[in-house]
């Protein structure tokens, strides 16, 4: 009885051993697959605002809609740009309407992710969205860049004089 028992075990082992490898090297197609994705805002007066855009593996870049777009989704793209968080959740193409594809609609983030990819949505590319329909966003580390006026002149103290009235703006 002894023996039958071993070699109940030592075929058990083989044919749960087969079925695990034959599943992990057979069909690794079934595992989804991660994509490098990113996100940038273009159209706004700096670096951080604008119309959200997203890319996928360093392919086309395409569009948000604002279906459901909200401050949640605003916070994580700031976060991942590295813009503070977000003083704005606009839609309607607010920083203009886009063009290409629209990539991204109904994106549903929760708040903590740290990358705007990591949102639910309804799948890259299923839409039901135009470019009218783009989403944006405003961040609070957005800054307007001015230019401070310049005249040439020798004077050290016409230049301290302009540099101080520049500060105190």
């Amino acid at each position: 009885h002894k023996c039958l028992f071993f070699s109940f075990l030592f075929f058990s082992f083989l044919f749960f051993s087969f079925l695990f490898f034959s599943f992990f090297f057979f069909f690794t197609d079934l595992v989804p697959t991660r994509y490098r994705t990113e996100v940038r805002l273009v159209n706004g007066r700096d670096y951080c605002q604008g119309r959200v855009e997203v890319r996928r593996d360093y392919g086309q870049w395409g569009t948000v809609c604002d279906d459901s777009w909200d401050q949640m989704d605003a916070n994580v793209v700031c976060r991942e740009l590295g813009c503070g968080i977000a003083t704005g959740a606009v839609s309607g193409a607010y920083f203009g309407a886009g063009y290409g594809p629209i990539y991204l609609d109904e994106v549903q983030c929760n708040g903590n992710e740290y990358y705007f990819g990591d949102c639910a949505n309804a799948g890259w590319g299923n839409h039901n969205c135009n470019h009218g329909e783009d989403a944006g966003v405003i961040c609070s580390a957005s800054v307007s860049t001015t230019t401070v006026p310049y005249w040439p002149t020798t004077s050290t103290t016409l230049r301290k004089k302009v540099l101080e009235i520049c500060f105190t703006c």
